[in-house]
């Protein structure tokens, strides 16, 4: 079966990801930075999403330059890089960001709107969101993984 962890890292640490020190869940002030860790066992295809605290749903990339979602198993993979120049930096308001991640092995067939995709984040929405998962559910399980992290955003 393939296994997926997911995790979220709070605070402006660029330390090397060998690793996942993260947790499934965090607490972040707005204005303090946070990024995604993940570890899959055995080479596949990420398909990640952000539901912000404003209802508002984005896609992740695993490189800020191209849409490609294949994660090299064995590794910890850490979105931003932790050698970028980019870093989530969370906006507000208050509430609970959710980080939701699926892991294949085979890319995902959905055709994702086209549109701004602007480094690590591209809009997204609640109907290609459904499409992924209802792709997703139709795979073996042994196929498949997901997992969710969320973000405590709290006022500063």
């Amino acid at each position: 079966n393939l296994a997926l962890k997911l995790a979220v890292r709070g605070g402006d640490t660029r330390d090397p990801t060998v690793e996942l020190p993260g947790k499934h869940s965090v607490s972040c002030r707005i204005g303090e930075s946070w990024s995604v860790l993940f570890h899959v066992d055995d080479n596949c295809y990420m398909t990640l999403f952000c539901r912000g605290t404003t209802g508002s749903l984005y896609r992740l990339f695993l490189h800020p330059d191209s849409r490609d979602s294949f994660a090299a198993r064995g590794i910890a993979h850490a979105i931003p890089r932790a050698d970028g120049e980019f870093w989530f930096k969370e906006g507000g308001p208050a509430g609970t960001e959710s980080i939701i991640a699926f892991a294949t092995r085979e890319p995902m067939s959905v055709h994702f709107a086209s549109g701004a995709h602007s480094g690590y984040l591209a809009r997204s929405s609640d109907d290609e969101l459904s499409a992924v998962r209802a792709e997703f559910m139709q795979l073996a399980a042994e196929h498949r993984a997901e997992d969710q992290c969320d973000i405590a955003v709290e006022d500063k």
